[in-house]
């Protein structure tokens, strides 16, 4: 439907108004047009805005998010961390009465974060795809002392807590229980660092040709 004030193209639809001086006039054609608020174009599908998620870490945030009944987006980390989380959030809910069917809805428009480093193998993606990763630890650590003091455990570890690397046939349990969680969605970061795209596709097209398929309902 056209907005009051505008024509159906959405251009300003001008009047002439009473004052003599934005009458219109042969020498002129001056018209008075209407302001209204600033509109964008196009307009979102979803009416009056699309869903609106918000990223929680903590339990308390967690919680109070679901005592909402908003979904989230939840931060990378191991599925037993995932799982805590996930029970936060139905604690949440629960708490502000929302039924068992309701809670499974939210969580199944909820999303969960990973880091992940795949490849052909997994010598590859421990050595080449993980030093892309410490890199970006070196360069970010360099740039702020709070983001260095966070990961100093990571860079002492084998293996950063969370991150996902190895090949497919390693790193495909990890989805597949992900999965069984119930939670909607997984938000895949695949180019870490100075990762070259060449090796960040090569690990889309693993996922979604050897992981993808093994997820439960092809989630």
């Amino acid at each position: 439907p056209t907005q009051p004030g505008r024509a159906a193209g959405g251009r300003p639809q001008c009047t002439a108004m009473p004052d003599p001086s934005l009458t219109p006039t042969a020498a002129t054609g001056r018209r008075a047009c209407p302001l209204g608020p600033t509109v964008l174009r196009p307009r979102p599908f979803t009416n009056p805005h699309p869903q609106i998620l918000r990223a929680v870490t903590s339990e308390v945030s967690i919680k109070a998010q679901g005592r909402r009944g908003r979904p989230v987006i939840l931060p990378p980390g191991p599925n037993e961390a995932t799982a805590r989380q996930i029970g936060w959030f139905k604690a949440g809910m629960a708490d502000a009465g929302f039924k068992a069917e309701a809670i499974e809805e939210a969580l199944r428009q909820s999303w969960v974060m990973r880091q992940t480093v795949i490849a052909d193998t997994d010598e590859i993606a421990m050595t080449e795809g993980l030093g892309y990763y410490r890199s970006m630890q070196a360069f970010r650590s360099a740039q702020s002392p709070g983001y260095r003091d966070m990961v100093m455990g990571d860079s002492a570890a084998a293996l950063p807590r969370g991150l996902v690397v190895g090949a497919p046939d390693s790193v495909r349990e990890h989805f597949v229980e992900l999965a069984k969680l119930g939670i909607g969605g997984v938000a895949l970061r695949l180019r870490v660092g100075p990762m070259p795209v060449a090796f960040s596709m090569n690990a889309l097209r693993l996922f979604m040709n050897e992981i993808a398929p093994a997820l439960p309902n092809n989630a």
